[in-house]
């Protein structure tokens, strides 16, 4: 059964939600301006991923070589081997004995992830999900990734990218290192780069392998290309870096000075994302989102039975607080951005925070919102819920002092 729609009626984060619940298999296929990308699912999980603009062969082979793993001429030899072959690059080079077993696992799993986690930044896109009875996957060298897993990590992203973006601004800056004045020691147990007593700097061997890429000559993309994990990350490592003050901005290529979404700022997906992120383990929120909107949902296929009153008026209930959370992180977004809540609810359409339809409960209503300072009242209304015999009162939810 073949699925299709947009990814503005139905994001990545709700597809992976279904996908990996229902424990599907089959071939997730996206089309957007910058890229078409596929995601293939075995049991719900992701075993394979591949991009129509950068190959996932290329991909793994060309960080190897980059790492260091394997040379140029051993990967030529490799291609010219492939083309009678027919293996994937991976394997031939293995054959060949010039990377290890763990150095592939290591490469292959990253670029997974680096073909990925970009369409959760898509602004728009298609979509569509083909049921297979088998995939063929690499099983020896790919442990299949959890859904579950991609999404919190996706979702995270997309909440703290706007905050990334304040510090690096482009793909094209360069940065130094700085003196430390102090020793830097390399523990896997440090939560996060940490300065403690006697001036040591603690970090994970993966912090110290890319502030080691830090040289005065890279810009930021350079190191994105090689960094032992996926953009995301890097870029969230070296802003910590840039916080302690041991690397300094130095220079711009100018290239294309793209920003680190690469797009305008405009129009948030983060804030409405970041929600889903706080509720992804309670089946029933998803439920509380999707059920309602079931006639109309492409996806509805995946449920069956959930369509008795009493249960669907509760999910309704349920669906409005899942939305009151989604309104507070756009709420607090755009306090970040502006420095103060805006004074009514749809200031966050007008400043591309968010859509119309984001801020209203199930009957198409806007929340009842009041900003008052430094606080603000959020509420859905009691009368939006399911008719009945004593109406609960409304959801609501208020800022903290």
């Amino acid at each position: 059964m073949a699925l299709k729609g947009t990814l503005k009626d139905f994001s990545l984060a709700d597809i992976l939600q279904l996908i990996g619940i229902q424990r599907k298999t089959g071939v997730l296929n996206l089309h957007g301006s910058e890229d078409m990308v596929s995601i293939s699912f075995v049991q719900g999980t992701i075993v394979s991923a591949e991009s129509a603009q950068h190959r996932l062969e290329e991909r793994v082979a060309s960080v190897l070589m980059k790492w260091g793993h394997c040379t140029p001429d051993q990967l030529e030899d490799a291609r010219q081997t492939q083309r009678q072959t027919l293996e994937r690059l991976w394997i031939v080079l293995l054959q060949q004995q010039s990377v290890s077993v763990d150095e592939v696992r290591q490469a292959l799993q990253l670029q997974v992830e680096k073909i990925i986690y970009p369409v959760f930044r898509w602004q728009d896109g298609e979509y569509s999900f083909i049921q297979e009875a088998e995939i063929d996957f690499d099983r020896e060298h790919l442990t299949p990734i959890h859904s579950e897993t991609v999404l919190m990590e996706g979702v995270r992203m997309l909440d703290e990218w706007p905050l990334l973006e304040r510090k690096i601004r482009s793909l094209d800056l360069v940065f130094s290192r700085a003196p430390v004045g102090g020793q830097v020691v390399v523990n896997d147990d440090a939560d996060g780069i940490e300065q403690a007593e006697g001036n040591v700097i603690r970090m994970s061997d993966e912090e110290f392998r890319i502030y080691d890429l830090v040289d005065g000559v890279r810009t930021v993309a350079d190191i994105q290309e090689i960094a032992p994990t996926h953009d995301f990350n890097t870029a969230s490592i070296l802003c910590n870096l840039l916080g302690l003050g041991m690397i300094t901005p130095s220079g711009d290529g100018r290239s294309s000075a793209g920003r680190l979404n690469n797009g305008p700022v405009g129009k948030r997906n983060a804030p409405r994302m970041a929600g889903a992120a706080l509720l992804w383990l309670a089946a029933a929120a998803i439920l509380a989102f999707t059920v309602p909107r079931l006639q109309l949902n492409p996806l509805n296929f995946f449920f069956r039975d959930l369509t008795d009153s009493g249960r669907v008026a509760r999910l309704i209930m349920l669906r409005d607080t899942t939305r009151l959370h989604l309104v507070v992180q756009q709420l607090e977004a755009y306090r970040l951005e502006t420095g103060a809540y805006p004074l009514q609810l749809k200031d966050l359409t007008e400043s591309g925070f968010a859509d119309l339809e984001e801020l209203t409960d199930n009957r198409g209503e806007l929340f009842a919102y009041r900003a008052s300072g430094e606080y603000f009242t959020l509420m859905a209304h009691p009368r939006a819920q399911e008719p009945s015999s004593s109406q609960p009162p409304g959801q609501g939810i208020e800022s903290e002092p």
